[in-house]
């Protein structure tokens, strides 16, 4: 593989979204790129010569930006302005906003000589739509359709022009014209489709490109089919049977393959480039079958773009992402050996990429039994795989999960979440809020320094949000906390710090016990230890009710998309590493309310019923000193129970042993009336799942 791999921005500038176009006849390219700080994401546009060097012409407001031949010139489209309006810019011009019905996201381009085409998807409330339209050479944009779905992509070629998208989990495509759409064809019912990618074949014919879940459902990986002889025929590139099947001790950092871009050099062949965890990967059809895959990542949680772009450059395909660094080139020739054919072939005689596992029932009744649900989670937008509208859509159908919490990195390996990518995750999370039946909290990860620095928690807002977040900043983040209403959970806390001396029982209500780190109860042996790379003595939750700390306890995920967490998590899939158990009704204002209130508890990702009452008083209470400590614990697992235990200022002062599943305790703290003291409640399955009460205090 050739390489031409220098920084083309200014040193240590993320390039967070990438997209580029090579016009015939020129010894350029066209390129543009997104930058985002705290206070603002811009979109810049410029030209890449032939000694791989940048010169930036102009920038924008604006996120997701892509770019096509038009006319003699490029056409770019990007989202712009507080309320993500589509923009399009003609060969520099200055961009003139688009039509559009509701919120906008995930555009798509493509154009020739004759014209452009556009597509983008919108969203009304709980409703998804998508939009294709015509761009003319002066920008006058004309709709075509608009229909049920998203994760749309437009392509131009011999044929005329073609859309592709889907809808309830199919993968649909269909010919544009500007007096109309042909009917829809069928190319894959795929579940858990998204991330469409087109693209035309020289001399005629179409590639589709979409991601889905692998056997499990962790990791996303690439499907692909092409159009021919009027048949969408599945050509998916193969995963090895280590990537499907991957173990704790084969888990790296660098896993799965997501966001596919598809560009065809030649009549047959077809190149697919796409993210990993860690950088990027790219593989040939040479139209017999798919060569070795190549993998142009980098060891370490050093940041990538978003997106990347594909395109023929005096001969040669090349591709341009997004560093930590800056912007990168990279020249991309194909591998193909006796051991590519192998590795192809034993993988096709592995199981095929499949679809999610089946879901898990809620153990949900609304009234006197918990919601359940997950309120740490990444996505794509910092350092995790996947989409917001994937994670939402996973949690809800998948896990059935009650309320979920999409919380990315404020900052992080370079990248940043900017104001409008921000807006962005709070409209999507108010689209796939359904009070009654699935709630969703809009909050972010504040990602301070390890002790004796503030350490990461997760925040989370009432009705008003902030138009930026802190971006690692102390300071920004307490003035941002003092102007709107929210609550904090610190996590994690033996790893990175539990920032004990900030700690405000309103303002942080929750900590967060158990993730896909393991557990952080207390230090010595746990039966679901903490991750061993860093521990930091005295900054386990025990550490800090031990110090007179008042707080509740959850428990979330910490999903990053990654399999056994790259070796550290302690199960396979990271979405059952951790749930909080909430006695609330289904809406944000219950559910926040009850966090406030600490009437939550943690599991270990199992549905564990629990109930804790103190002299009627349920857990996360204070009770007064003097008062006569008659402890009431019920459980009901969902394997046997081999110890429910009750702690007393971190003391066991009662267990039980139970051999079934159910137990009931009742007990009389000893010592109630002479000071003030904590009672907390764990439980622990003969499987190794655990649950952990929120704590009753007695006392002032």
């Amino acid at each position: 593989m050739s390489k031409l791999d220098d920084a083309l921005l200014t040193p240590k500038t993320m390039a967070q979204e990438v997209c580029a176009v090579a016009l015939p006849g020129e010894v350029s390219v066209r390129a543009a790129w997104v930058t985002a700080s705290a206070s603002r994401e811009q979109v810049h546009l410029g030209v890449v010569d032939h000694g791989a060097r940048l010169r930036e012409t102009d920038s924008w407001s604006g996120i997701m930006p892509c770019m096509a031949p038009l006319g003699r010139g490029v056409a770019l489209l990007f989202l712009a302005g507080p309320d993500l309006v589509p923009v399009v810019s003609v060969d520099e011009a200055e961009p003139v906003p688009l039509k559009h019905q509701g919120q906008c996201h995930n555009p798509s381009l493509a154009g020739g000589d004759g014209g452009a085409w556009v597509g983008w998807c919108e969203r009304e409330g709980r409703r998804a739509f998508v939009r294709f339209g015509a761009l003319a050479p002066d920008g006058q944009f004309s709709s075509v359709a608009r229909l049920p779905g998203e994760g749309c992509a437009v392509a131009v070629g011999d044929g005329g022009a073609r859309a592709l998208w889907v809808d309830a989990g199919v993968v649909l495509s269909a010919r544009l014209a500007r007096d109309g759409m042909g009917d829809p064809e069928v190319v894959r019912a795929d579940a858990g489709a998204e991330a469409a990618a087109l693209c035309a074949a020289p001399g005629g014919g179409w590639f589709a490109g979409w991601q889905g879940p692998t056997p499990g459902g962790v990791l996303r990986w690439p499907r692909v089919a092409r159009l021919a002889g009027g048949q969408w025929l599945e050509m998916d590139p193969p995963m090895p049977v280590e990537d499907m099947h991957l173990q704790r001790a084969e888990a790296g950092e660098d896993q799965g393959w997501e966001r596919p871009t598809l560009l065809a050099p030649e009549p047959g062949r077809l190149w697919l480039a796409g993210r990993s965890a860690q950088g990027f990967r790219a593989q040939l059809f040479d139209g017999e079958r798919w060569t070795r895959r190549l993998d142009i990542s980098q060891v370490g949680w050093s940041g990538r773009s978003r997106s990347m772009a594909l395109y023929r450059f005096e001969g040669e395909t090349l591709l341009l992402r997004g560093t930590a660094k800056g912007l990168g080139v990279v020249g991309l020739q194909a591998e193909s050996d006796a051991d590519a054919a192998a590795e192809a072939e034993a993988a096709a005689a592995a199981p095929a990429p499949g679809g999610f596992p089946p879901s898990s029932p809620s153990t949900s009744m609304f009234g006197s039994m918990p919601l359940f649900g997950d309120i740490h989670q990444h996505t794509m937008e910092s350092d995790g795989l996947g989409t917001v509208e994937d994670a939402y859509r996973r949690a809800r159908e998948v896990y059935g999960f009650d309320f979920v919490a999409i919380t990315d990195h404020d900052g992080l390996a370079g990248g940043c979440l900017g104001p409008l990518s921000w807006k962005r995750q709070c409209r999507l999370a108010d689209s796939f809020d359904e009070p009654g039946r699935f709630v969703t909290l809009r909050g972010f990860e504040f990602t301070g320094s390890r002790q004796p620095g503030r350490g990461h928690k997760c925040v989370y807002f009432d009705d008003e949000v902030p138009e930026q977040l802190p971006g690692r900043d102390p300071d920004r983040l307490d003035e941002l906390l003092a102007r709107h209403p929210s609550l904090s959970a610190p996590h994690h806390t033996a790893w990175t710090g539990a920032d004990m001396d900030h700690h405000d029982p309103a303002q942080q209500p929750v900590w967060e016990v158990c993730s896909v780190h393991g557990a952080y109860e207390h230090g010595g042996d746990q039966v679901i230890p903490p991750r061993p790379d860093v521990i930091l003595p005295g900054q386990f939750i025990r550490d800090a009710l031990d110090a007179g700390l008042r707080f509740g306890l959850v428990g979330g995920t910490d999903n990053h998309g990654l399999r056994w967490h790259h070796g550290v998590g302690h199960k396979a899939d990271p979405q059952l590493c951790g749930l909080t158990a909430v006695y609330c009704e289904p809406t944000r204002e219950s559910l926040l309310a009850a966090l406030r209130a600490r009437r939550c508890y943690a599991t270990s990702g199992a549905r564990i019923l629990l109930r804790v009452e103190l002299d009627g008083a349920p857990m996360g209470s204070e009770v007064p000193a003097g008062s006569p400590g008659a402890l009431e614990v019920e459980v009901r697992g969902t394997a046997g129970l081999r110890r429910v235990s009750v702690l007393v200022d971190g003391e066991e002062q009662a267990f039980v042993t139970p051999d079934s599943q159910d137990a009931t305790l009742r007990h009389t703290i000893a010592g109630a009336r002479e000071r003030s003291r904590y009672v907390l409640v764990t439980v622990l399955q003969q499987d190794g799942e655990m649950a952990w009460s929120s704590p009753i205090w007695i006392g002032p």
